[in-house]
Parts: C-alpha cells; sequence; structure tokens
C-alpha cells in the first residue's frame, strides 16, 4: 500500500499557547531535532490545538489502524504536576471519539516521540478531506502557579496509508480515472 506523511496547513482552534501557527510544527520528525520555533505554552491553564492537513493523494486504507498521527513534544515549565494530554481525531471539526492518553511526569525532559495508529473508518469521508489533529492536555497546566506544567508542540506528521485503485499506479499526483 502507498503511503505518504502530510503535515500540518492550518490552525483551527487554539488556547494557551503562546504562538500557534501551523509552520511552527509542520516539520518533518524523522529529519532529526526540532527548531528552535515550537508551538509553546503560555504558563496559563492546559494547551488545545487543533491542526488540518491537505486532502491525501488517495482513498485511505481501511483494514486495521494504518493511520498514524505522530507527535513531538515535551513537557514545559517547572511545576511539578504531571501534564496529562490526548491525541484525537478530529474531521470537519468535529470529534471522531477516536484517542489516546499520555502522562508526562514532572521528571521527562526534552521532546519526546508520542504516536497514535487509527483507523480511517471512523471517518465520513475516506477520502481523508477535512482530517484534523487535536492535541488536547487535561491536567497539569491549572491551579497554584507554582505547580503548573503545559506542553510545547515541535512537530506533527500524519503518516497517510492509502489504497491505489484496481489499474492505478502508486505515484502521488497520479489522476485515475
Amino acid at each position: 500500500m502507498p503511503a505518504e506523511t502530510l503535515y500540518p496547513t492550518s490552525n483551527t482552534f487554539t488556547s494557551n499557547l503562546n504562538n500557534s501557527g501551523f509552520a511552527l510544527v509542520d516539520e518533518d520528525i524523522d529529519d532529526g531535532s526540532p527548531s528552535t520555533d515550537f508551538a509553546d505554552w503560555d504558563g496559563n491553564g492546559n494547551v488545545t490545538v487543533r491542526y488540518g492537513f491537505d486532502t491525501p493523494t488517495g482513498q485511505l486504507s481501511i483494514p486495521g489502524n494504518l493511520q498514524q498521527f505522530r507527535v513531538l513534544l515535551r513537557r514545559a515549565g517547572t511545576g511539578s504536576n504531571t501534564s496529562v494530554f490526548s491525541i484525537r481525531v478530529f474531521e470537519a471539526g468535529s470529534d471522531t471519539g477516536a484517542s489516546i492518553q499520555y502522562n508526562i511526569p514532572a521528571t521527562t525532559t526534552g521532546f519526546n516521540e508520542y504516536t497514535f495508529n487509527w483507523n480511517a473508518q471512523i471517518l465520513t469521508a475516506q477520502s481523508g478531506v477535512n482530517v484534523e489533529i487535536e492535541i488536547d492536555q487535561t491536567a497539569g497546566g491549572s491551579g497554584n502557579p507554582n505547580r503548573r506544567s503545559g506542553i510545547d508542540i515541535a512537530a506533527i506528521n500524519w503518516e497517510v496509508t492509502y489504497d491505489v485503485p484496481p489499474g492505478g499506479a502508486p505515484e502521488p499526483n497520479v489522476v485515475w480515472v
């Protein structure tokens, strides 16, 4: 099955970040260390951010959890709170219900990769049009200012697996008729 990597092309929702433009997180995680530009926590409350992607080259592959979101982020702040966040799949602004949750203890340092494999059957449009990723911090960023911790986001990748129609070519940008 053909595959491609997509990067965020739009920012559709933001809460508690100093900067959140999609150009800050549209880097290839496999290229190594994150740049000095990233979406950074503002120090007040839990972070929520949602990014959209371009439409994939082909129809998304259905059986199994073949779609994957990859997120490079770190715990931010010096407080003792554990940062808890979820990676969620949205479609056209609606939560699909597919998510995974992670805890980042106060002892964790540096940027780390977090992944979420999901099944394209949850989407109403199998083309992948209007797919969004939401990073939703649910704990750690609020309460006593001396205990708060947030998250900084350096990169987001959507590893897309798609089907080739019968007789079609697996090359990107091919129009099948």
